[in-house]
């Protein structure tokens, strides 16, 4: 949980480190935090995290298109 809490404080410094999404059109990026993925938005100086899943989850079953 600890390096959860690190990579957020990580990508709020840093938000372009973030990577775009395989299969996911205009939308969140991603930054690989151990077997996980953080899945985020910036906009203008706020970091959104969208979600945290699993890297063996398919990001489209649980990020919809209104994100």
């Amino acid at each position: 949980m600890k390096s959860l809490v690190q990579a957020i404080e990580k990508l709020r410094h840093r938000p372009t480190i973030g990577r775009a999404v395989p299969g996911l059109s205009a939308g969140p990026t991603r930054f690989r935090v151990g077997s996980h993925f953080i899945y985020n938005r910036f906009d203008d100086s706020i970091v959104e995290v969208i979600t945290v899943l699993h890297i063996a989850m398919d990001p489209s079953l649980h990020i919809g298109s209104e994100s």
